[in-house]
């Protein structure tokens, strides 16, 4: 069963094409790794995937449900981790949902 499909995927900065017609079908226990160039879209694309854009064409399609530009369904990681070093691992974790306002017993519960 198909779990992600991002299909036709297009986005431009100020007129400049960054992705182009990108199409993705991702599978239950899959794999997959996403490598290029510096500059190549990589980033562009999570952040499509994850809502935190817009594309200017396409869909991302999460389990059936369009999620096309609705954050809160897929997180990703980058390489460089940006974690807050006086954070535990945990703590890290949980800053989304303290900043949504959760209790922080309950948010280290969820993590």
């Amino acid at each position: 069963m198909t779990e992600l499909i991002v299909k036709n995927v297009t986005l431009s900065y100020e007129e400049q094409p960054v992705i182009e017609d990108i199409s993705v079908e991702l599978h239950e226990n899959e794999l997959v790794c996403l490598l290029g160039a510096s500059g190549g879209g990589k980033t562009t694309l999570f952040n499509v995937i994850s809502g935190l854009h817009l594309p200017d064409k396409g869909n991302v399609i999460l389990n059936g449900t369009d999620i096309t530009g609705r954050p809160g369904h897929i997180s990703y990681m980058l390489q460089k981790d940006l974690l807050l070093p006086y954070k535990t691992i945990e703590d890290n974790a949980a800053l989304p949902l303290l900043i949504k306002e959760e209790k922080k017993k309950a948010a280290r519960e969820k993590v």
